[in-house]
């Protein structure tokens, strides 16, 4: 947000008829939005709108990475010229462990 604004996370849950619920997280912003030119490359590693020297576009991607490690998914739901809302997925555990292997990736 090049000139300011305000970030809202809204956290809830969804279920599904037979299947395990999901955590639902949003991310929005009051930012310039995304430009539709530009929606399909936002996750892509080392995209980015920024002037040299300025950033190097590793955060979408990262964000995605993390994500479906934990079998989740993000995606642009919603941009426009007032801001961005971004949801995250991802589902819920019955397991009931503290001791998890947070550096082993998906089996």
């Amino acid at each position: 947000m090049p000139h300011g604004g305000t970030i809202i996370i809204d956290c809830g849950g969804q279920k599904h008829e037979g299947k395990s619920g999901m955590a639902v997280i949003r991310v929005i912003d009051t930012g310039t939005g995304v430009p539709a030119e530009i929606k399909e490359k936002i996750f892509d590693p080392f995209f980015t709108t920024k002037k040299p020297g300025k950033g190097t576009g590793l955060g979408l991607a990262l964000a995605q990475r993390i994500i479906s490690l934990h079998n989740g998914t993000i995606a642009v739901e919603k941009t426009s010229k007032n801001g961005t809302t971004f949801r995250i997925e991802i589902p819920e555990s019955d397991k009931d462990e503290t001791d998890i292997d947070t550096k082993a990736g998906p089996a």
